[in-house]
């Protein structure tokens, strides 16, 4: 039951090794880690929404064609 609660407070996270083998790493998921992975998603997010924007003015105008 207690893994019921582990994926809630828990982010994990890939870093590289020394070796340059990828390691997972669990770490706990405090309010400020959390406030700034939300902000990281939010700007990801609209970095998106601006591209597909961007596609879209550039195909109406007639530069891009798809």
């Amino acid at each position: 039951m207690a893994r019921v609660f582990w994926g809630t407070r828990v982010m994990e996270i890939v870093k590289k090794h020394e070796s340059g083998d990828l390691v997972w790493k669990r770490i706990k998921l405090t309010s400020t880690r959390k406030a700034k992975a939300k902000k990281r998603l939010h700007c990801v997010w609209q970095s998106i929404i601006r591209a597909e924007d961007n596609l879209e003015t550039l195909t109406s105008f007639g530069i891009i064609s798809c």
